[in-house]
Protein backbone atom coordinates (compact mmCIF):
# COMPACT_ATOMS: atom_id res chain seq x y z
CA UNK A 1 0.00 0.00 0.00
CA UNK A 2 1.32 3.39 -0.97
CA UNK A 3 1.13 6.00 1.77
CA UNK A 4 1.59 9.70 1.33
CA UNK A 5 2.26 12.24 4.04
CA UNK A 6 -0.29 14.97 3.55
CA UNK A 7 1.09 18.47 3.53
CA UNK A 8 -0.76 21.27 5.23
CA UNK A 9 -2.72 23.12 2.52
CA UNK A 10 -2.32 26.79 1.76
CA UNK A 11 -5.63 28.53 2.43
CA UNK A 12 -6.93 31.36 0.27
CA UNK A 13 -9.11 33.84 2.12
CA UNK A 14 -11.17 36.88 1.30
CA UNK A 15 -10.58 40.31 2.84
CA UNK A 16 -12.70 39.40 5.86
CA UNK A 17 -10.56 36.32 6.54
CA UNK A 18 -13.14 33.77 5.40
CA UNK A 19 -11.50 30.70 3.90
CA UNK A 20 -12.40 30.37 0.22
CA UNK A 21 -10.13 27.59 -1.05
CA UNK A 22 -7.34 25.24 -0.11
CA UNK A 23 -4.32 24.75 -2.36
CA UNK A 24 -2.52 21.40 -2.26
CA UNK A 25 0.29 19.92 -4.37
CA UNK A 26 -0.90 18.15 -7.54
CA UNK A 27 0.56 14.83 -6.36
CA UNK A 28 -1.50 15.05 -3.20
CA UNK A 29 -4.62 15.97 -5.20
CA UNK A 30 -4.11 13.00 -7.54
CA UNK A 31 -3.64 10.65 -4.58
CA UNK A 32 -6.81 11.94 -2.90
CA UNK A 33 -8.68 11.49 -6.19
CA UNK A 34 -7.39 7.91 -6.48
CA UNK A 35 -8.52 7.18 -2.91
CA UNK A 36 -11.98 8.62 -3.63
CA UNK A 37 -12.29 6.39 -6.71
CA UNK A 38 -11.28 3.33 -4.68
CA UNK A 39 -13.88 4.24 -2.06
CA UNK A 40 -16.58 4.46 -4.77
CA UNK A 41 -15.56 1.04 -6.07
CA UNK A 42 -15.81 -0.38 -2.54
CA UNK A 43 -19.30 1.11 -2.18
CA UNK A 44 -20.30 -0.50 -5.50
CA UNK A 45 -18.96 -3.87 -4.33
CA UNK A 46 -20.82 -3.56 -1.05
CA UNK A 47 -24.09 -2.86 -2.89
CA UNK A 48 -23.43 -5.79 -5.22
CA UNK A 49 -22.87 -8.23 -2.35
CA UNK A 50 -25.89 -6.89 -0.47
CA UNK A 51 -28.07 -7.41 -3.54
CA UNK A 52 -26.72 -10.95 -4.00
CA UNK A 53 -27.57 -11.74 -0.37
CA UNK A 54 -31.17 -10.53 -0.84
CA UNK A 55 -33.36 -13.60 -1.47
CA UNK A 56 -35.98 -11.53 -3.32
CA UNK A 57 -35.77 -12.36 -7.03
CA UNK A 58 -34.92 -9.48 -9.35
CA UNK A 59 -37.41 -8.37 -11.98
CA UNK A 60 -36.37 -8.98 -15.57
CA UNK A 61 -34.96 -5.86 -17.23
CA UNK A 62 -37.54 -5.87 -20.06
CA UNK A 63 -40.39 -5.65 -17.54
CA UNK A 64 -38.69 -2.82 -15.66
CA UNK A 65 -38.08 -0.88 -18.89
CA UNK A 66 -41.72 -1.34 -19.98
CA UNK A 67 -42.90 0.02 -16.64
CA UNK A 68 -40.53 3.01 -16.95
CA UNK A 69 -41.76 3.77 -20.48
CA UNK A 70 -45.39 3.56 -19.34
CA UNK A 71 -44.71 6.05 -16.54
CA UNK A 72 -42.93 8.39 -18.95
CA UNK A 73 -45.96 8.40 -21.24
CA UNK A 74 -48.21 9.30 -18.32
CA UNK A 75 -45.87 12.09 -17.18
CA UNK A 76 -45.41 13.54 -20.67
CA UNK A 77 -49.14 13.60 -21.46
Amino acid sequence: MNTMILQEPTFLTDRQGNTLSAVIPIEQYNELLRIAELYEELEDLQLYYESKADPTPAEPADIVFKRIEARRKIILC
